[in-house]
């Protein structure tokens, strides 16, 4: 097995808002607004149904039912959206970034300049079915997509990961 392996690639909005998301179920306060929100869609069906009185009536009865469900659908999601695009427009993250993982360390090459991280600094690790996750703490990670990598070099990564990293930050498939 090689003990190093470069990899070029690019972040793209698929990627940024699947981690923008993930990051926001990370967040308690959104799983409040999630179950607010089923709770209010559960009471405005229940109230439209078992209500005795006009349709109309029964809808200005139960509108209110339908507020914390609206502010989830559509506050969330916006948010994760502008979080998505603000990150694709930081100036590390519009250009090719170009990963070089060792043993000992990660090198980050972008067009603003280069850097090095040592695998202790992470504090965890994941794989998911689109990319790999490097998580410097619990919301600041480095992502390197899938779509820049073959079975074989996904294999490779996985194998570098596991005999440089701390075993208790890894989660990989």
């Amino acid at each position: 097995m090689n003990n190093t392996m470069k990899i070029k690639t690019k972040l793209r909005f698929k990627e940024a808002f699947r981690y923008n998301l993930h990051i926001a179920f990370t967040n308690i306060i959104n799983y409040i607004f999630l179950i607010l929100g089923i709770i209010g869609l559960v009471m405005f069906v229940n109230n439209m149904m078992t209500m005795d009185a006009s349709m109309d009536v029964r809808f200005s009865k139960s509108f209110v039912f339908l507020i914390p469900p609206f502010l989830f659908i559509t506050n969330v999601p916006l948010r994760i959206w502008r979080e998505s695009v603000k990150l694709l427009n930081n100036p590390i993250l519009k250009d090719e970034i170009i990963y070089i993982f060792s043993k000992e360390d990660i090198s980050f090459q972008t067009s603003q300049g280069e850097a090095n991280t040592k695998w202790d600094d992470y504090v965890k690790i994941i794989e998911t079915k689109h990319d790999f996750r490097l998580f410097m703490d619990r919301v600041q990670a480095q992502i390197v997509p899938k779509y820049s990598l073959n079975n074989q070099e996904i294999e490779q990564l996985r194998d570098i990961i596991k005999d440089a990293a701390n075993p208790q930050t890894i989660k990989l498939k």
